[in-house]
């Protein structure tokens, strides 16, 4: 474990498809608890390795119990790689655990920070009725979304929103998008 995590940081293609195989031998088919030697490999991968490193999540996404598709959530949304975009979509729409979708989108966010689909996809949930939390996360993910109009336009109106939980929501993406142009609405919000 030590060593993977130390290779784990290399950026070559031999290291990263070694990874990718330990993975898969250890994770697929684990069951309920079988991620505890799993899961604390792939948090170190989400925090400390190249964004390219997406790709030895490709099975694990959508065929790893509960535990482990949790973390490779998280580790996804961290890596933030455009390239996986099409695998956190996926993963999204299988996702069975309402629970769970809210790392999803946040992942949407991160790896669909360049793409209108993701963006749209994003406004619809942060729109969508049902779970508050879902929403919350969905707002907090179009923080990635940089440069698109529309969704500066939903987050500034987040901010008056009459759900405290998306309004912070929406305070927290404003500050993720580092947008100049809404400080100002960030400040009348504050005041």
């Amino acid at each position: 474990l030590t060593k993977i995590r130390r290779l784990v940081r290399a950026d070559e293609p031999e290291a990263i498809e070694y990874v990718k195989q330990q993975l898969g031998s250890a994770g697929m088919g684990m069951g309920r608890g079988g991620g505890r030697f799993l899961a604390p490999l792939i948090r170190n991968i989400g925090e400390t390795s190249p964004p390219s490193y997406w790709v030895v999540f490709e099975d694990l996404a959508t065929g790893a119990g509960d535990e482990l598709r949790a973390e490779v959530a998280v580790a996804l949304e961290q890596l933030g790689a455009p390239e996986s975009l099409k695998l956190v979509q996926e993963a999204l729409k299988k996702e069975k655990l309402p629970a769970m979708r809210r790392n999803w989108l946040r992942a949407l966010g991160t790896s669909g920070a360049a793409d209108k689909g993701a963006h749209k996809a994003l406004l619809a949930a942060a729109k969508a009725k049902g779970d508050e939390i879902d929403r919350a996360n969905a707002i907090v993910a179009l923080g990635w979304s940089h440069g698109d109009p529309a969704v500066a336009k939903a987050l500034e109106a987040g901010l008056t929103s009459p759900a405290p939980r998306e309004r912070r929501a929406a305070a927290i993406a404003l500050a993720i998008s580092r947008d100049r142009d809404v400080l100002s609405s960030l400040a009348e919000a504050r005041g």
